[in-house]
């Protein structure tokens, strides 16, 4: 079963805490439905770590709507954070899943990005696990975007994305190639 975006985020609700899947797999198609929805939410906490890309949820002008709680900061929400309109956990990476299972960050929403379920009906997280799996465990409502791209659960209401990778930059590949050239 395929949901579209629009419809999938209004799982969201207003004083939700929504886990956000990090690294290369930030959900950026889900957080601009969410984003959308901005007149209909208020005082939803975005919790994650460095996630990438546009996050126009951090914009001044969603600070009634949105509240970042960055434990990695990214570029994105730097300033959001050094405003005082986010806030930062200090904390190691191996210690972030415990606060999911112990309830002191319970999640009411994750939005994540997965793999095609395999013939088990399992599906992968991807190229950023690191606190995902956790993320997913802990949330109350599991909002998950089908990327095809990805190798290989449950009745999970898949978003179907075209292209929700980042494209990634010419430049910075030739400077690698340069350093690492293999």
């Amino acid at each position: 079963m395929y949901t579209p975006g629009e419809e999938a985020v209004k799982m969201i609700k207003s004083e939700n805490r929504v886990f956000v899947h990090g690294g290369a797999a930030t959900p950026h198609h889900l957080l601009g439905k969410m984003t959308e929805r901005a007149s209909e939410l208020f005082n939803v906490e975005i919790v994650g770590i460095s996630l990438q890309g546009d996050a126009l949820f951090a914009q001044k002008k969603y600070n009634d709507n949105f509240r970042i709680n960055s434990l990695f900061v990214s570029e994105n929400v730097r300033a959001a954070v050094n405003e005082g309109r986010g806030d930062y956990v200090p904390i190691f990476l191996s210690e972030i899943p415990n606060l999911f299972r112990s309830g002191i960050l319970p999640i009411d929403v994750a939005l994540v990005q997965v793999s095609p379920p395999d013939k088990h009906g399992y599906c992968s997280l991807g190229t950023s696990v690191d606190i995902a799996l956790a993320g997913v465990k802990a949330a109350r409502k599991v909002i998950p975007v089908l990327v095809a791209r990805w190798i290989s659960s449950g009745e999970l209401p898949f978003l179907k994305e075209e292209n929700p990778l980042l494209p990634y930059p010419q430049q910075q590949e030739r400077e690698s190639q340069e350093l690492f050239p293999f």
